[in-house]
């Protein structure tokens, strides 16, 4: 290969790692603005508390049943918002992310699992 062409080579390599390395020192910080954006925002969930309160209080129950499910409701809400969520009803929202959205299986289940359907960062840890 002659001297010219070497040369042209070289400063051709030279030339993508520069270009590289600049594109690299452009996007980072706003890769990283954008991660602190999104980490200042809390996790959401939404509660279905209509087909919550229908599967967990049949129709006819004591007034018993009623208070011990609004105390499990309070319960799981506040164990939320101990975390960082905030905590919608459905009768407000009108669409969100399946895997936010807290149904009556996941309400009767909460207790011995984690909810599988909420985001991780949302999930209640039940310890």
């Amino acid at each position: 290969m002659s001297d010219v062409k070497q040369k042209h080579l070289f400063t051709g390599i030279m030339s993508a790692m520069a270009g590289f390395v600049l594109a690299i020192g452009y996007v980072q910080p706003k890769i990283n603005d954008l991660q602190a954006q999104v980490e200042q925002r809390p996790p959401v969930v939404v509660m279905d508390m209509v087909g919550i309160a229908i599967k967990s209080v049949p129709v006819g129950s004591g007034e018993e049943a009623v208070k011990a499910h609004y105390a499990k409701t309070q319960e799981l809400i506040d164990e939320f918002q101990r975390q960082g969520a905030v905590v919608l009803s459905n009768e407000g929202v009108l669409t969100a992310p399946t895997q936010n959205v807290i149904t009556a299986d996941d309400f009767e289940n909460y207790r011995s699992v984690t909810t599988s359907n909420v985001a991780p960062e949302a999930q209640p840890t039940n310890g």
